[in-house]
């Protein structure tokens, strides 16, 4: 997913509630995020993401965000979270993660 494709799932709604236990897409002032639990997981802006456990690495939590990640998924190695994009690159997934579109 990416920001023009939550805006279209938005259509004029605040929110909508997506698939998963406790799992929202939410207008926000200058973005669009996908909650869970009301903690914004993945925010889509116009030209970027921002991903963010929000301090709950639970296995859960990572499906979540692979769920709507616009590409690429978080995997986990001996307890650490990774960031990866296909066989071409892994990274350490930080506290906040920021993605750019291309």
């Amino acid at each position: 997913m990416n920001y023009m494709s939550a805006l279209t799932k938005l259509g004029n709604r605040q929110s909508r509630k997506l698939p998963g236990r406790a799992t929202y897409l939410v207008r926000k002032e200058d973005h669009i995020a996908v909650q869970y639990h009301g903690h914004s997981i993945v925010k889509f802006y116009p030209d970027y993401c921002e991903v963010s456990a929000c301090g709950w690495e639970t296995v859960t939590t990572k499906a979540r965000i692979n769920d709507y990640l616009p590409y690429g998924r978080v995997i986990q190695r001996n307890g650490t979270w990774y960031f990866q994009s296909g066989n071409a690159y892994t990274v350490k997934f930080l506290p906040t993660n920021r993605m750019a579109y291309t």
